[in-house]
């Protein structure tokens, strides 16, 4: 695949064209480039904290897909229900060796935790009387993880020994205080070269949210988008640093969710820096397509899940992965879901995709579904793979959701297997690497 960052030519006559032709005049946002009144001056380091981290036993049961022959890690074993991140929320640290997911405490609360690749031993990260919110997310280049707790965004650095005994150790530095206008965290993302945090949420008193960045080493805030509808998904771009997208969480799927009408019927929006209103990534045609779940991908591509069919009488539907190049607008199908009249929903969900996401190598993209199956594309041949299946009912229980590794050589997911959620990591087998 073409590696170059073609997201960073912001000169490129043609790319600025298309994107101020995409710009309604009926828009009535306005976006600030100036620095707003709540920024935190004091910035990254204002408060610090450290704590050691209390150390369970290992819970790590391996197993091997019964088709695929893929090891498939159960890294949890309690009966409380355990569910990894969302899928564009990095899970592991850069160097691979923790992966980070929710823990339901038998008895007890649901603590932010985290799985010890070396020796499987599970680390609750959290102190006993701190409480979260929103969705964490991993660093791309540190040995960090960024946390919501009492109305401000917190960089959590991880330092793990493993002798005489194992101490997982959290240093805790403030990076700024969380707009009060913000009624709650709807995302939290890193941007590409790992110098800001985006995060967003609903505005007090409204129907239209706020989406901001924050500086990590000043704390200062920037605006990038009020929209007059609930915006969700928020995640940086693998690529450009200052290119934001999020979604319309009242609009993705075939108009029955599309509530507000006009300009703002459509999933996928982008957003940046600049003084522009935000544009339509992929605009959803009037008849209603529909569109879902979308993840940034390498070379400024997004993945996302999106279908034509539709019965509205039994909720059978069509969703293929598909992948846009967000430089050109041009959209290709990687994963194809499946269509046939008269098949029941059940059946038909076996073939069709509701969530995916990229491998950070560009080699991969993976697709879940319904009944808890995830399959494996080609970047390069659309050829599919099925790596693992039978992780949910279709029903009922937590979807796959699942993320990947920085390697791109395994990925975490949410299996329902054994009654309750677990927590699971699934390797790609060694020679699909060798025929892709």
């Amino acid at each position: 695949m073409d590696s170059r960052l073609r997201g960073n030519d912001r000169e490129n006559g043609r790319y600025r064209n298309r994107l101020e032709a995409t710009v309604e005049k009926s828009f009535l946002w306005i976006t600030l480039i100036c620095l707003i009144p709540w920024t935190t001056p004091q910035g990254l380091g204002a408060d610090v904290a450290t704590w050691n981290c209390e150390v369970f036993p290992s819970e790590r049961e391996v197993t091997f897909d019964e088709e695929s022959g893929a090891k498939v890690t159960f890294v949890t074993g309690t009966s409380g229900d355990d569910v990894n991140l969302y899928f564009h929320q990095r899970s592991w640290l850069p160097d691979g060796s923790l992966l980070f997911f929710f823990r339901q405490e038998e008895d007890g609360p649901r603590t932010f935790s985290a799985y010890l690749e070396e020796t499987g031993e599970i680390v609750r990260i959290q102190k006993p009387d701190q409480s979260l919110f929103g969705l964490p997310t991993a660093a791309r280049y540190a040995n960090e993880v960024y946390v919501a707790h009492d109305q401000a965004l917190w960089a959590w650095e991880i330092e793990t020994v493993f002798e005489p005994k194992t101490r997982v150790t959290v240093t805790e530095k403030k990076i700024c205080d969380i707009p009060e206008e913000m009624g709650s965290l709807s995302g939290l993302n890193e941007n590409s070269d790992g110098t800001r945090l985006v995060f967003g949420g609903p505005v007090k008193d409204s129907t239209g949210s706020l989406i901001v960045a924050a500086d990590k080493e000043t704390g200062e805030i920037q605006e990038v988008a009020r929209t007059p509808f609930p915006a969700g998904h928020i995640q940086c771009s693998w690529d450009n640093p200052d290119l934001v997208m999020f979604n319309h969480q009242r609009s993705w799927k075939w108009g029955d969710h599309n509530r507000f009408g006009g300009p703002y019927d459509h999933r996928m929006w982008l957003a940046d820096l600049s003084d522009r209103a935000p544009w339509k990534l992929y605009p959803t045609p009037a008849t209603g397509e529909l569109t879902t779940h979308e993840c940034w991908w390498v070379d400024n591509q997004v993945v996302f899940c999106s279908g034509t069919h539709w019965n509205q009488e039994t909720g059978a539907e069509e969703s293929h992965v598909k992948v846009i190049d967000v430089d050109t607008g041009v959209a290709r199908i990687i994963g194809a879901g499946s269509w046939v009249e008269g098949v029941s929903p059940r059946d038909l969900a076996k073939r069709n995709w509701w969530h995916s996401s990229g491998d950070p190598t560009g080699r991969f993209v993976a697709g879940d579904n319904w009944h808890g199956d995830i399959a494996i594309f080609s970047a390069q041949s659309a050829r599919e793979r099925l790596l693992v299946q039978n992780h949910r009912t279709y029903g009922g229980g937590a979807h796959p959701h699942m993320g990947w590794s920085p390697d791109g050589k395994k990925l975490v997911f949410a299996s329902n297997r054994r009654g309750n959620v677990d927590v699971c990591i699934a390797e790609i087998p060694v020679d699909w690497f060798a025929d892709w």
